[in-house]
């Protein structure tokens, strides 16, 4: 099995720069269009940036929430991820780790 990673490993590696890993088809057009109107329906909690210096974004944040300080807001409920976007985040663990690919931490 790890042998069979490995050579997974050196298959991607050629064409794809390091650190990236392009899978295609790894999701459908159908997934990827319920993954849009997931993520972007207006419903979905949005963080404005626009007071930070250099910042123009609006994003979206899952997990505990975070000050602009970078700092655990104490007693603020964490947000949870869409389903279907949790759904694609457990999948793409998934292949990450079948693939053998590590995360590297520190």
């Amino acid at each position: 099995a790890t042998l069979r990673k490995e050579r997974m490993r050196q298959e991607l590696r050629p064409s794809q720069p390091e650190g990236l890993v392009i899978l295609p088809n790894f999701i459908s057009a159908t997934e990827e269009q319920a993954l849009v109107a997931e993520l972007l329906a207006p419903s979905r909690p949005r963080l404005d940036k626009a007071h930070l210096r250099f910042s123009n974004t609006v994003q979206q944040e899952y997990g505990p929430r975070i000050s602009d300080a970078m700092e655990v807001v104490e007693g603020a409920p964490p947000l949870s991820m869409p389903l279907l976007t949790a759904k694609l985040a457990a999948r793409v663990a998934s292949e990450a780790d079948r693939l053998g690919l590590q995360a590297r931490l520190g």
